[in-house]
């Protein structure tokens, strides 16, 4: 398999990864407002904010996402700094 499609199956894994993490924490935490908005004007809820942790932990993790945005980071957030022993992945 060509190197693409491994990083690709490495994405795909991650946000695997992020969605059985997100189950289980929905599992044992109730939904609790804060007092922040996003850029959109939604007010957050604690599980907004720790989705969001818990998908960009796994994309980091996967070693080939170098950034990402959601609706609670709308500004392209960098996960993975490259050096010059990375190359162009797609």
């Amino acid at each position: 398999m060509s190197d693409n499609y491994q990083n690709l199956l490495k994405v795909y894994k991650a946000i695997l990864d992020a969605t059985q993490e997100v189950q289980q924490y929905l599992r044992y935490h109730s939904v609790h407002l804060v007092t922040s908005k996003n850029a959109f004007g939604k007010q957050q809820s604690d599980i907004d904010l720790a989705a969001d942790d818990i998908i960009f932990k796994h994309l980091k993790a996967s070693g080939v996402v170098y950034a990402a945005a959601s609706e609670e980071k709308p500004r392209v957030s960098l996960i993975m700094i490259f050096t010059f022993h990375c190359r162009k992945m797609f």
